[in-house]
Parts: structure tokens; sequence; C-alpha cells
């Protein structure tokens, strides 16, 4: 509310749903301005978010944005037709916060990617029947129907790139189980009232998935051959329908809430730069968030009676791919640095300075937290218009954050022996103990036993033969397969019927011809254990405590018994 001085006649609220809050947001503006209560105000929508991932495979897709849209009527950008929306709703663990503890999402990335598909067919097919219904009324009798053909522009909610590229591709096999059902209810001889060219590609694309028209959707989400498919089919077209709305995203990684909005800023950057965003063309939007939420709409890009906004001016300012371009490349590091700082201040409470930023690094303009005071009051300053960044090429980390990395070192588990920080190198003794404290796992010292019933268990070169891939199965003796027999083996067989039949070992042709066998080991000879104590355990017992006293004299912590 600083930003608008003493203009207080301001309505407003936060809304919050996953990735979906801003376009729930927008859809309200829509809404409000095209009323009867509109009172002439502009709206203004405004999509922020931070995509942040503990250490692992989602790391890589981490990223952060804020968009604003200015909404009002006569519009360049224009949401026309209300009745040109499609909404999916449902009930799905796929991505939450349950624990507010904790920094980071639960995530269940296989079922938050099938969510995903299936809010895009659901919303897809919905809004491609009422495009047709609404269409066809208003247009002769050559209406064809709505596909993925029929949009100049795609823009759709982008968590990494290879999952918009495989959506995309999913909207040709929709298209085709959409056409396949119509054909179900027409009679024969109805369906030719297209072009024979149209009629030629779109029997090209059905013939190739003919296959998939009467599987189950469900079965075709991990399908590897339809994804090939479909990816030969949407290729060409996903390079004029989306290449130029998803290029940003691909640079800036997942921004959650600012994703659709974002893609929609990329494509009036580089479409709108090259003067292709002519009135008439239209663009649909597909915003999803998780839990689950997803829409599908469309705007038409059109004249306005003005020119105080218009698409050019929009790419003017927007300015997104040269800003982008100046942007400062570091190391990967730099990005565990600040997120597991913020992990850590996540529990700082109040009163609280922050670490990060450091100022100077900046870009002109950026508002940035100066402090929390311990009544969580908030305040926020601004990096001057004027201002001179530093130089790039230092670490963005601040000092105190390198020193806070330093120490977190001894409390990573790591392979040969650790190397605590002393007092000398850490400044003092207590640190050395607040470090020490923090130590969950350390390996000090390994064992590993080998099967070969030719050698003892534990050999000295027993690592070496391990990693150099030695085999240690061998042919059953002769008398190993009559100690067999004499057990009454039962060998358990699954029938093809799901049924088990109980197959008795009773002769030597059944028995096992090769196996893993285990030497020799002798506790109380190797390592001085009780031989009546010794003589209480099984083989695994025994093998699990030799395991144990040959690590800890490979660790140096005692010398035990030599054989």
């Amino acid at each position: 509310m600083d930003l608008f001085g003493d203009n207080t006649d301001i309505e407003g609220a936060t809304v919050i749903n996953a990735c979906y809050g801003g376009t729930s947001a927008l859809l309200n503006a829509f809404s409000w301005v095209e009323s009867d209560g509109w009172d002439g105000r502009f709206a203004i929508v405004v999509a922020a978010d931070i995509a942040a991932y503990a250490r692992g495979p989602a790391r890589p897709t981490c990223g952060a944005g804020a968009v604003a849209v200015l909404v009002g009527r006569d519009a360049p950008l224009s949401f026309s037709d209300p009745r040109e929306k499609a909404t999916h709703a449902s009930n799905v663990w796929d991505f939450f916060k349950p624990d507010h503890n904790f920094e980071y999402p639960q995530v269940d990335g296989a079922l938050s990617q099938v969510c995903y598909y299936r809010a895009l067919e659901d919303c897809y097919s919905t809004f491609a029947d009422k495009i047709d219904k609404f269409s066809s009324k208003d247009e002769n009798d050559s209406y064809s129907p709505f596909d993925a053909k029929n949009p100049d522009y795609f823009v759709f909610h982008a968590p990494y790139n290879k999952l918009v590229q495989k959506s995309f591709a999913r909207l040709f096999l929709i298209d085709a189980r959409r056409k396949y059902a119509r054909s179900l209810d027409q009679k024969a001889g109805e369906e030719k009232k297209n072009s024979d060219a149209e009629i030629d590609e779109n029997k090209t694309i059905e013939s190739s998935l003919e296959e998939w028209l009467k599987k189950p959707i469900e079965e075709t989400y991990s399908d590897r051959a339809l994804d090939g498919v479909l990816k030969k089919l949407s290729a060409s077209l996903y390079k004029e329908r989306l290449e130029d709305s998803n290029a940003a995203s691909k640079r800036i990684g997942n921004t959650y809430t600012a994703s659709v909005f974002m893609g929609l800023a990329s494509l009036i950057d580089r479409a709108g730069t090259r003067g292709d965003l002519n009135p008439g063309k239209t663009v649909t939007v597909f915003s999803y968030g998780s839990g689950a939420m997803a829409t599908m709409y469309r705007l038409h890009i059109r004249h306005t009676n003005h020119t105080r906004f218009t698409l050019s001016k929009m790419a003017q300012k927007l300015n997104l791919s040269i800003r982008l371009d100046s942007r400062e490349e570091v190391s990967p590091g730099e990005l565990d640095l600040a997120l597991d700082t913020r992990a850590r201040m996540h529990h700082a409470g109040a009163p609280y300075s922050p670490v990060y930023p450091t100022v100077g690094r900046l870009l002109p303009g950026t508002y940035y937290l100066n402090g929390i005071d311990s009544k969580w009051t908030r305040t926020y300053s601004r990096v001057p218009l004027d201002a001179t960044m530093d130089e790039h090429g230092s670490s963005l980390a601040p000092p105190i954050v390198l020193r806070l990395s330093k120490r977190d070192e001894v409390s990573m588990p790591v392979t040969g022996k650790l190397t605590v920080l002393n007092a000398a190198a850490e400044g003092n003794a207590d640190k050395v103990s607040q470090a020490q404290s923090r130590i969950a796992c350390v390996i000090t010292g390994v064992s590993a036993g080998l099967p070969d019933k030719d050698r003892k268990v534990f050999e000295p070169d027993n690592l070496k033969r391990l990693i150099s891939g030695e085999q240690c199965i061998k042919e059953i003796s002769g008398s190993t397969k009559a100690a067999l027999l004499e057990k009454n083996v039962v060998k358990m067989k699954r029938k093809s019927d799901g049924s088990i039949e109980k197959i008795p070992v009773d002769t030597e042709e059944k028995i096992i011809k090769l196996a893993a066998q285990l030497g020799s080991i002798d506790l109380t000879l190797s390592y001085g254990i009780p031989k009546g104590l010794a003589e209480t355990m099984d083989t695994a017992a025994q093998v699990a405590v030799a395991a144990g006293m040959e690590a800890l004299k490979n660790a140096g912590l005692v010398d035990g018994k030599s054989n």
C-alpha cells in the first residue's frame, strides 16, 4: 500500500491457492471490470512466488518471479467472452506443505504429473466443447471443430519445460479421441464436410494414434511409445505456438503462482517485439495449481480506441529478453548457500535482520527487506534507481553465510576419516562443541565380508575384490547337495493363473547348481569371543559380530586379535 501514497480508495485481497492463486485473482478482476458495478478504476493483479526445494533432483527447477497485470476495459489483450473458459477442481495430495516448521514442501512427483495431465485433459475437453457450441451457432455449416491447431498461441503453467512439451503433445491425443467419439455418433457419409486436405491430415493423425483411441486414458500417462508418436506429431506446432511463451521459464525456472503470467509476458516480449501479435489472433492459457485447481481460457488480440496501452508498448516496457541477458552468471553453489540460509532462518523468530541480500548486488529499483522488529513489523527499502552495482565476480553470499557453510561441513556424512575443526581453526572451543553436537552420522571404519567356500569370510583384500567385480558364485559340491536333500526343501512356484504350486526338492536334479557359499569364520580364534558365547549364535549373528569387529579395527578404535 505504500506504493499508492495518499490513495486509500483501494479494494483488494490476498488470494492463496498453490500455483493457481494469481489466476483466481485475475478471474475475479475480469468479473469485476466486465460487470455493471465497474466504476472505471483499473484492477491490478500481482502474482509473485518463490519455488524452493531441498537438495536433490528438484532443486535445479527452483525459480522466483513476480508479474503485475493491469486490468481494464478496451484492452489490446482481451478476455472478450467469459464463456470461453473451463475449470477443473479435485481433491488430491500431490504437493503441499503440512508442516510449517519445515521449509520445503511434500511432493509426490509422479502423482503431481498425472494430476497435471488430468486437469489439462478435463479443461481442454470442456473448453473445446464450449468453443464448438458457441461458435457453431454464430457461424455457417463450414465451421470446423476446435482442436490444438486453432489457437495462434498457447501459454501453459510451466513447472519445467519437458512437462509443457509433453502436455501440449497430449492435446493431439485428446483431439483424436474427441473426433473418434463424435464419429461413433454420426451416420455413415456425414463426416465429409471438410476439405480433402483437412480430411487427409486428420486421417493421418488418427491412424497413427489408432491403438490409443480406445485405451483407458489413465493407461496412456506412462506409455513411452505414445510419447514418441505425440512428440513427432506436435513438434512443429509446439515451436509455432509455445516456443515464445515458454522461453522465459526455461531461463528463470519454476515461479509457481507467477508461472503462467511469466509465460504471457514472455510471449508479449518476443512475439510483440517482432510485431506478430496482430488483431484477430488468439491466445489460449492453461493455469494449474496443485491440490488441485486449473482453468483454461482464451484471450483475443484486438484494436483499441486509444494508444495509451498497446502490445508494442507492453513489449517495450517489459524488455524481458534484454533484462534476462543482463543477469550475472554465478556458481550453482550460490543457490545452495542462499536456500540453506533461508531454511536456517525459517526458525529465526523476531527480531530478525536478514543476512541476504548484499545490497550492492541488487539491481537499481529493487525492493528488499530491512528487517523484522520484536513486534513482527516488517520494514522495506529500495535500491536507488541511479545506484551503481558492485562488480561481478565475488560471491553473492555474505561473509557470515560462508563461515556457517564452512562450519556445516562437519555435519555432512562423509566417506573416510573425519577431521573435526579444532579450537584454533574455528576461533574458540564453544564453536567446536556446537559443531560436534550437530554431527548426525560419521563413517570412521568399514568392513566387508564376501562369500567364497574356499576362503575366510573377512579377508584384507575384500573391498578390492568387491570393487573389481570378482565373481563369488560357485558350483555346489556333491556333499552340499546331499545336505540340502536331507532338509526336505519345498520350492514354491507361481503359475500363470496366479496359483501356487509346491514342488518337493527330492532329487539331485532339482537342487540348485550354483550359489554364493559362505567360507569359514571363527569368532574365538579371530576376535577373542568366548567359545561358549560364539556357540549360542547362528551363522548370521556370527557374521554380524565379525563385521562390527572388523569395522572397529579399520577405524583404529580397537586392536582386536588377528588371525
